[in-house]
């Protein structure tokens, strides 16, 4: 990202494919927006993290700032709509750790679907 970070805001329905140099994450949306998805797919990085730095996400760590008792956690607890997302995002993992294996014979554990060690990785 030679001129910076970018917003970028797609039209409505449509698609945005781009690249991210380096982890990230969203933030909270702003209360009464319109819902947002995202498809599963992979961050990965080729540069080491230093040394201290907090671990990739997907790895266990929590984002930073972001607790189970946040405004995002209670809505998605109580909404069914976000249930069912959360519900098809694990089935479309299921999917894709299952054609992983089929495919090139690795199973999910070597997989590590969401870390930044994962062996699809390499497959990129």
């Amino acid at each position: 990202m030679e001129d910076g970070p970018k917003a970028i805001v797609p039209e409505f329905n449509s698609l945005v494919a781009f690249l991210v140099p380096r982890e990230h994450w969203v933030s909270e949306m702003q209360e009464g927006s319109p819902l947002r998805y995202t498809l599963f797919g992979w961050l990965h990085d080729y540069e080491p993290y230093p040394s201290g730095a907090l671990r990739p996400l997907g790895s266990g760590n929590p984002a930073p700032g972001i607790s189970r008792a946040g405004k995002a956690a209670k809505w998605i607890e109580s909404n069914s709509e976000a249930l069912a997302a959360m519900g098809a995002t694990e089935d479309a993992k299921q999917q894709c750790e299952h054609g992983f294996r089929m495919r090139f014979g690795i199973d999910s554990a070597e997989l590590r679907l969401g870390e930044a060690t994962s062996t699809a990785q390499r497959l990129l």
